[in-house]
């Protein structure tokens, strides 16, 4: 088990002690496309940051849904050649930057939080591509 998620770490292929809950994932997550996963993680990210903009949720879970978006990334192959749409761009964009501001920045700063909503707007459907994101894979 990784001590911040409330998954698992697989170590050297070994699948003997995964219990039945950590395999029916592994399953999902093996079955689920890039963008697939791509298009689940945005939605959640976009209700995740706007339940901390409205006060419903605290910065410390929506710091816990980032580290849990990368563990399940990890997840997947590499070496996938199925390229980078502009959506992929704008959610790994907004989840680097959900991560990298401080809270009070997050909530206070007025031309991030514009920047930011314009990109939820974006992976929502209800706006054009925002030219100055630049997220990529991690």
């Amino acid at each position: 088990m990784c001590g911040y998620s409330s998954h698992f770490c697989i170590s050297n292929g070994d699948f003997r002690n995964l219990d039945y809950t950590s395999f029916k994932f592994l399953n999902r997550v093996a079955s689920v496309s890039i963008s697939q996963f791509i298009e689940e993680k945005s939605r959640q990210l976009c209700f995740y940051l706007c339940a901390f903009w409205q006060g419903t949720l605290n910065y410390q879970e929506l710091n816990y849904f980032f580290w849990d978006t990368l563990e399940e990334w990890s997840l997947y192959r590499s070496d996938d050649l199925e390229p980078s749409t502009h959506k992929e761009r704008v959610f790994w964009h907004l989840l680097h930057q959900i991560h990298y501001w401080r809270e009070d920045q997050l909530n206070d700063d007025e031309i991030l939080r514009e920047e930011l909503t314009h990109c939820v707007a974006y992976l929502k459907g209800e706006s054009v591509f925002p030219m100055d994101c630049i997220g990529i894979r991690p």
